[in-house]
């Protein structure tokens, strides 16, 4: 009933089990050097009626030699919230350099929000950037440039506030190698954070992995805590180890680890 059509294009109207009506509409496109982009969308429309809210599903992948792009974006607004994520975005991007598959990066963003079904007022985040990368010539070993590209590195920013740290906890980093850092207060790093539910909380973690970099280059785990509602910060670091020393779980997920290839 009132479908329409075009090349890329579709729109029409569709009735649930309730009998409410909605607009679907979808969009697609293709070209070889933009890749793939395909959105769809439901607007409630009932009796003439267009209530604020939306929920569509966006996806872009762009595949090139040695180098792909994946980004997907929900969103589920004032009449389509149930209470789970309203956004929720994830983008995931890798490359390989020069063709070189021992040279190789990747990095991923997911956002995550939510917000109350009667206000819409945003009452959680959750954030997860994430990096690793394999072999590079722009690192440097103690003794020069490294060439067997043996070296790992992995980044971790994670963030959590609202609903999505439900509750309160205390976490604890040392620092083995005195002196070496400066926390928000000055002090060299180490001690603990205390948390309540719903406070904004940020742990960003990195680790290196690599076989021959030399004595003061070898495998070592940095992290950083920070509870940013009180202002809070503490920082660990330490040699021999690939994984993060503490995390809690909830409200950061799955402590990550030294990405292997």
């Amino acid at each position: 009933m009132g479908d329409s059509s075009d090349q890329g294009m579709m729109q029409r109207i569709l009735f649930d089990s309730n009998g409410d009506q909605y607009i679907h509409q979808v969009i697609t496109h293709f070209t070889p050097t933009q890749g793939n982009m395909t959105l769809e969308a439901f607007v409630f429309s009932s009796n003439g009626i267009a209530p604020s809210g939306i929920a569509s599903k966006q996806h872009i992948y762009h595949n090139q030699t040695n180098k792909n792009m994946d980004l997907m974006v929900y969103l589920n607004t004032g009449w389509a919230n149930t209470g789970e994520n309203v956004v929720q975005v994830n983008q995931s991007k890798n490359t390989i350099e020069n063709g070189n598959p021992n040279i190789y990066y990747e990095d991923s963003f997911t956002y995550y929000e939510r917000r109350d079904t009667t206000t819409q007022e945003i009452n959680g985040t959750a954030i997860d950037i994430s990096q690793g990368q394999l072999g590079s010539t722009y690192f440097q070993s103690d003794g020069g440039i490294l060439t067997n590209n043996s070296d790992q590195y992995s980044f971790v920013n994670r963030q959590a506030s609202g609903v999505f740290n439900p509750i309160a906890m205390t976490a604890s980093l040392t620092n083995y190698w005195a002196g070496s850092l400066l926390d928000a207060n000055g002090a060299t790093g180490g001690g603990t954070v205390s948390w309540d539910p719903g406070d904004a909380l940020r742990m960003i973690w990195w680790g290196q992995y690599c076989i021959g970099c030399g004595t003061n280059s070898a495998n070592m785990s940095l992290q950083v805590l920070e509870n940013l509602t009180t202002n809070t910060t503490i920082a660990g670091q330490k040699y021999g180890v690939t994984s993060p020393m503490s995390w809690p779980e909830p409200p950061f997920g799955t402590a990550p680890s030294i990405i292997q290839y």
